[in-house]
């Protein structure tokens, strides 16, 4: 059984022996190691001397929504993820450690 409200995901797991498990999942947009995650990226971006507007083109976005991202306004799916990880020639299992 999946319960939602606006902020949070709350999956129920009932096993055989009639014990209930709860686990929350965050909303990652929020967290302290997703805006570490994207530090990473913003960074990275700015020490190969790429500007938003460069960036947004190599990547086939607009420069408002690589802002945005930057800006953690935007949240980045995975395909995203490594669309931008490989723009920047990174490794995106390296920016994985700022989510553990």
């Amino acid at each position: 059984m999946i319960l939602a409200d606006h902020r949070r995901f709350v999956f129920i797991l009932e096993t055989n022996k009639n014990s209930i498990i709860m686990m929350t999942m965050k909303k990652t947009i929020s967290t302290q190691q997703y805006f570490a995650l994207i530090k990473w990226l913003a960074t990275a971006r700015k020490e190969q001397g790429l500007t938003v507007r460069q960036l947004a083109e190599i990547i086939d976005e607009t420069h408002q929504i690589v802002s945005k991202i930057e800006r953690c306004q935007r949240k980045l799916d995975v395909y995203e993820y490594v669309q931008y990880c490989e723009a920047l020639n990174l490794n995106p299992e390296d920016g994985l450690r700022f989510l553990k």
